[in-house]
């Protein structure tokens, strides 16, 4: 990803060195006549299959009493409970927690023809509401988006969000996509000084840039903007991990 090309004329500059850039505090060196200043970014990205998945959501219970809708409640967790057993979840990988309902806000509405005019108004009949939070950690992640499916019910935000899938173990997939990020830069490096009728003679910095923009990526790199973007939608979707390492680069470039 290609952010800019500072010209070693800021080598000349009274200052008598380089600026620290926005990245960073660091100060870069000075450079000699001559040499030019690349800033690239690379992205590596890594999908690898998902050892265990946590399926999360929210059960509600409702009734004209706060016993009807604990009852209610009871009987949705007991259903998700059962699906979670089926699923290959043991007692310790299902957690419960129970959460209060202000139930004097509660009130049953229904959309029907407006009354007359002079019909005596009704008040909306009391319901009441009992909720909990419940967490499955699932070790066949292959079967988590069938219990998802049964959690989220119709709600669409939980449609939407989906299953969060894990790794045992996150280093090696870790180092693979930073390797293939500083490799991405690398060929970015060499495709630019090329193209200027240069070459890289030494490496000033590597960083992870913080506060590095999505959006900015998007407008400099669009294919990996919607890489990015596309990796982050397929997460609900299949039992996969992606992990993305975002480098930044800085190359000195001297005349061939």
């Amino acid at each position: 990803m290609r952010k800019l090309i500072a010209a070693s004329l800021l080598a000349a500059s009274p200052f008598g060195s380089a600026p620290a850039w926005a990245d960073g505090p660091v100060s870069l060196p000075q450079l000699a006549p001559g040499e030019v200043l690349l800033e690239v970014n690379g992205l590596g990205i890594v999908r690898t299959p998902a050892s265990s998945a946590v399926v999360a959501g929210t059960l509600h219970g409702y009734g004209t009493s706060e016993a009807e809708a604990q009852r209610a409640l009871d009987a949705e967790v007991q259903r998700i409970t059962a699906a979670a057993r089926a699923a290959g979840a043991g007692a310790g990988d299902i957690t419960v927690d129970r959460i209060p309902v202000p139930n004097e806000s509660l009130r049953i509405f229904e959309v029907t023809e407006p009354p007359a005019a002079d019909a005596a108004a009704t008040p909306a009949p009391r319901q009441f509401g009992a909720q909990a939070r419940v967490t499955v950690r699932l070790r066949n992640a292959a079967r988590a988006r069938e219990l998802h499916a049964r959690l989220g019910g119709e709600d669409p935000v939980m449609s939407y969000r989906g299953p969060q899938y894990e790794l045992e173990d996150e280093a090696p997939a870790r180092r693979e996509s930073r390797g293939r990020a500083l490799a991405a830069a690398r060929a970015d490096a060499e495709s630019y000084a090329a193209a200027a009728g240069m070459r890289i003679v030494r490496t000033l910095r590597i960083t992870e840039r913080e506060g590095f923009g999505f959006a900015g990526m998007t407008v400099t790199e669009r294919n990996a903007g919607e890489r990015i973007g596309m990796s982050w939608m397929r997460r609900s979707a299949d039992p996969i991990v992606e992990t993305i390492a975002v480098v930044g680069v800085d190359y000195v470039l001297a005349p061939r």
